[in-house]
């Protein structure tokens, strides 16, 4: 990293001399086999150190009534040991976005600290995020793909949802319209806010369901 947060990423073809040593910036060595996956880690690892415009999201385990309302979900922390895990989690983790799944796919935002114009922006970044990547699997992806592979990648888009936790002082109505204007043109994923409030009343029931003791 430079002045003026100026982010610079070297990459060399391994086996290459240059007349330049760059190796001090350490450089990324690729080969022509490995150059895309290489370059995807390196530019969310530069995406992460350089930051949004706000502080990172809190842990999920910050919160109680959090984990609590997550585990009534059936809700985890999505493992990335594979590639599909790996390209849905990179759409929302340089916006603060946890990638969790169980019966859906939901990338869940803890933005209750943040003022509601950061919500919109980083809300509406993740919906086209997630817009572009169906626009390129339709266009160019599925073209050299089997029926099934289809089948799969059309199962999996269907669970995918975002929830947002926002702070009891924002007035929701108005973000979510902002929201709704700005992402019009996009495919419409299933999205919602949330408050304190909407996850007490969740742990609540699953409590009530259990009964007197």
């Amino acid at each position: 990293m430079l002045a003026f947060r100026k982010y610079i990423l070297p990459f060399q073809r391994r086996g290459d001399s240059l007349a330049f040593n760059i190796q001090p910036l350490d450089t990324i060595l690729y080969t022509k086999g490995d150059f895309r996956k290489i370059a995807d880690q390196a530019i969310d690892s530069a995406i992460l150190a350089v930051g949004t415009t706000a502080g990172p999201t809190r842990a999920l385990t910050s919160s109680e009534l959090l984990v609590k309302y997550l585990t009534v979900r059936g809700l985890r922390v999505t493992e990335l040991n594979t590639d599909e895990a790996r390209n849905l989690y990179r759409l929302g983790s340089f916006l603060g976005f946890y990638l969790l799944d169980g019966t859906q796919v939901i990338y869940f935002g803890m933005f209750d600290a943040a003022p509601a114009k950061e919500v919109v922006f980083r809300l509406k970044l993740l919906l086209q995020n997630l817009h572009q990547a169906l626009q390129l699997f339709n266009e160019v992806t599925s073209k050299t793909m089997t029926p099934e592979q289809i089948a799969r990648v059309e199962a999996l888009k269907s669970r995918i949802q975002v929830e947002v936790l926002v702070s009891d002082e924002v007035n929701r109505t108005a973000l979510a319209q902002r929201v709704a204007e700005l992402t019009a043109d996009f495919h419409q994923f299933p999205w919602r806010l949330l408050t304190s409030a909407d996850l007490q009343q969740k742990v609540d029931e699953e409590y009530a369901q259990i009964g007197e003791l």
